[in-house]
């Protein structure tokens, strides 16, 4: 008690001799606790439990119902999906006028508590067998937000962690709501140095691995990290994606196989990015000094935590990204290639393939996959989905949907939504 008094006095003597010097401290005080608990820390670790966060919703302090929106929209998809089964003459427009914008971007962002609601809608069932197995997702975002969110809305889990990447020159609007999404969670982190993202670069990658540097910094102990566009969906759960993962045992799902002759252009040319676009020179490109098969794949996989480690740091790693970052579509060499060499965590020097079904991470229709045929149309040469694709996708065993537009064919992406989520309340 005498210890307190004595404090109390030296207080009040500091207090009635500097008064400026006590204010200002005073105000740095309050100032440091507002942001504090407005914001969380400048540069917050997630947390590897977020105990009691569905306690604090309530669902008048939201305008995104999800369970209404979903009851309206599944009576409409359902009959769209009654009707691809009987045939394929299905008149797209009358059901995407149909269907209704649901829980958007804007709305769920207005507070806290309805962003929490949007995210953790369906999610109160968590198996210990998914809390068990935390993964990393990191979603690149360039447009479209509303979509994109729309995918982390449906990922979302408070033992996972996620990373968002926005591309530099997408507008500040995008930037400043996921940026409020951080800010009402303890796992939701958006990159604060974004690259300026250029179709087919080296930027592409340096984007990836701004992602994986940051997922290692947080204090969740993710097994594996799966990287998304915001223009993707899911066609599994998350309890069915961990099944699949443990499956692999280790394990990564990249695509990999030799580079096509036709390829040989993208490494053995010189390229340069000029007015935003990648452009190729008629300088020729030396060869890599160190003797390895450069390979191609998709840009997309499923890397085990072991395989980042390794992408992080291994000597080898950095060498090749610095020969590449002159090349045509890296981002198709770098990870199929890395994934082939034999010191690789999780690595196959085999071929994996969608032909041969050991690359299952993606379901992408190609133009130059005759094969199979798009519904919807094509942009870069990869299908955009459209609402004919939809018995395909939901029947197949991939894990995620590449790609779709929001505005095109809606009813293609808001009925596999749709889906997703009643196969996520009825489990």
């Amino acid at each position: 008690m005498d210890l307190l008094r004595s404090w109390c006095k030296n207080v009040l003597w500091f207090m009635q001799k500097y008064p400026k010097i006590f204010s200002a401290l005073l105000f740095l005080v309050f100032l440091t606790y507002r942001h504090q608990t407005k914001f969380g820390p400048v540069y917050q670790k997630a947390p590897k439990s977020y105990p009691n966060i569905e306690k604090q919703l309530t669902p008048e302090n939201t305008k995104c119902d999800i369970d209404k929106q979903l009851e309206q929209s599944r009576e409409v998809c359902d009959q769209l999906f009654s009707a691809l089964k009987l045939s394929t003459d299905v008149a797209e427009k009358s059901y995407s006028e149909k269907l209704s914008r649901g829980c958007s971007l804007e709305d769920a962002i207005e507070n806290c508590s309805a962003l929490k609601a949007a995210l953790l809608f369906g999610k109160k069932r968590i198996q210990a067998d998914e809390t068990g197995f935390p993964l990393a997702f990191a979603i690149k975002i360039h447009r479209d937000e509303n979509q994109a969110f729309r995918l982390l809305r449906y990922i979302y889990r408070t033992h996972n962690v996620y990373c968002i990447h926005v591309d530099a020159k997408a507008s500040h609007r995008i930037f400043d709501a996921f940026k409020r999404i951080q800010a009402c969670t303890n796992n939701v982190f958006v990159i604060d140095d974004p690259v300026d993202v250029v179709y087919s670069s080296i930027r592409q990658v340096e984007a990836e691995l701004k992602c994986m540097k940051l997922m290692k910094m947080t204090s969740v102990s993710w097994k594996y990290y799966i990287n998304l566009t915001g223009q993707e969906f899911m066609l599994k759960s998350n309890a069915e994606i961990i099944h699949y993962l443990r499956k692999l045992n280790g394990t990564n799902d990249i695509e990999s196989y030799p580079l096509p002759e036709n390829h040989l252009y993208r490494i053995g040319q010189v390229h340069t990015i000029q007015n935003g676009k990648i452009v190729k020179t008629s300088k020729k490109k030396e060869h890599f000094r160190l003797k390895l098969n450069i390979r191609k794949g998709s840009a997309y996989g499923l890397f085990s935590r072991e395989f980042v480690n390794y992408l992080l740091n291994h000597p080898t790693v950095k060498l090749l990204k610095a020969w590449l970052e002159d090349t045509y579509a890296p981002e198709e060499l770098v990870w199929a290639t890395i994934n082939a060499l034999a010191d690789a965590p999780g690595g196959d020097v085999n071929e994996r393939t969608y032909a041969n079904g050991k690359f299952q991470c993606r379901a992408v229709k190609w133009r130059t996959d005759a094969s199979i045929k798009c519904h919807g149309k094509y942009v870069h040469d990869v299908c955009i989905y459209g609402v004919k694709d939809l018995l395909w996708l939901l029947q197949s065993d991939f894990l995620i949907a590449n790609k779709f537009y929001e505005e095109f064919e809606a009813a293609a992406l808001t009925c596999l939504e749709t889906a997703m989520y009643s196969r996520l309340l009825q489990s």
